[in-house]
């Protein structure tokens, strides 16, 4: 099987060797980039997805304006609304751009590629370069990101998979490619509204054959981007049984690059508190040597409409809920012996705003 870099598309493979319940597979592929302009108050994200079952694709606008009047974590003001768009087209082409590469090309990194669909834009990948130009609904975004920070600044191809990237079958694979490129950007819609700033970027993707149940994924830059958080965690059920919970989580700053999933020896998640209907997520992560603690919260008022994906293979059903005006604190304690209060000292506190917190729709119809 000929090695693909996480962030190109992956064909879809037929093959009467798969077992049908996850034939083609991938049977969905996705790419999601979101920009922070904190100095606005503004965030915008672009999802682009197509199900290979079908070769249905979906594009999806997530915007929010903060509008100072929804609660913070420190009993202030801080909020407004997160609200989504989102437009289906059968008529999308992905294309390799290899023909762009020469002989000095690192072939540990991406050949980028572009997806286009003629009703709703285009969004043009390289591996130093994304382009976006997308409008659904009247909602129209263009952006350049540049200068990609990578979860792994040695290997673009590392991201919070770590070994699990080498299976060649999951029933979800997630890649991050950059956690804070910078952006410059354009937004406007049929209202008026007009606006041409600059921010930070995060970029990642999805491919496989369904989502993990219960899933929560977040995601934060500081404002100045020296600082940045990501962390998605889950189950999967499979049939009668059900996995004991699978997330990753990695924090960047200037004291740290923390890289931590708890397949990993020596690694553990727990104290996880999901409380979607508060717009509240709570956990702690310990390694030999860290313990991360992590709170969030949300306005639940702040969450926009259900995001569709294709997680049903033939079709798109709602999937998850997203606010970009949730509040995290990050706690770094450090400690001498692992997971054990013994010398744990804390080390560094790091807040964020305008930061996103995603719930999967299942949790948000759970009692």
């Amino acid at each position: 099987m000929k090695w693909v870099h996480p962030w190109d598309p992956h064909p879809p493979s037929f093959s009467r060797l798969l077992p049908e319940s996850i034939r083609p597979y991938p049977s969905f592929e996705g790419w999601f980039f979101r920009i922070v302009d904190s100095s606005k108050g503004m965030s915008f994200a672009v999802i682009i997805a197509t199900n290979y079952a079908t070769w249905e694709s979906h594009a999806t606008i997530v915007f929010c304006t903060d509008d100072g009047e929804s609660p913070s974590t420190n009993g202030g003001k801080h909020g407004g609304r997160t609200h989504r768009v989102q437009g289906m087209s059968k008529d999308v082409r992905i294309t390799s751009l290899s023909h762009l590469q020469d002989n000095n090309t690192n072939s540990s990194e991406p050949l980028g590629f572009e997806w286009e669909a003629p009703e709703l834009g285009k969004v043009i990948v390289k591996s130093n370069e994304t382009n976006i130009d997308i409008c659904v609904m009247g909602y129209h975004l263009k952006a350049r990101l540049i200068s990609k920070v990578h979860w792994n600044q040695s290997f673009s191809y590392k991201g919070p998979e770590g070994w699990a990237r080498i299976l060649p079958i999951m029933p979800t694979h997630w890649h991050v490619y950059s956690v804070g490129s910078e952006a410059s950007y354009e937004f406007n819609n049929n209202n008026g509204v007009s606006i041409n700033s600059q921010g930070w970027a995060h970029e990642e993707k999805n491919w496989g054959v369904t989502f993990p149940a219960g899933h929560v994924w977040l995601q934060a830059i500081s404002d100045d981007n020296t600082a940045q958080l990501v962390f998605a965690g889950g189950y999967y059920e499979l049939g009668v049984l059900k996995t004991p919970y699978i997330g990753a989580l990695g924090y960047w700053s200037p004291q740290h690059q923390i890289d931590m999933r708890n397949i990993d020896i020596g690694t553990i998640f727990m104290d996880i508190n999901v409380n979607p209907h508060e717009g509240k997520f709570s956990m702690k992560a310990v390694n030999p040597s860290y313990t991360v603690l992590i709170t969030t919260l949300a306005d639940p008022e702040s969450f926009c409409e259900p995001i569709l994906a294709p997680v049903g293979k033939l079709e798109w059903k709602p999937a998850c809920r997203e606010s970009y005006l949730a509040n995290i604190k990050v706690e770094v304690y450090a400690h001498g012996v692992w997971g054990l209060p013994i010398n744990k000292t804390l080390v560094s506190t790091q807040t964020f705003s305008h930061a996103a917190l995603e719930f999967g729709e299942d949790l948000m119809h759970e009692e």
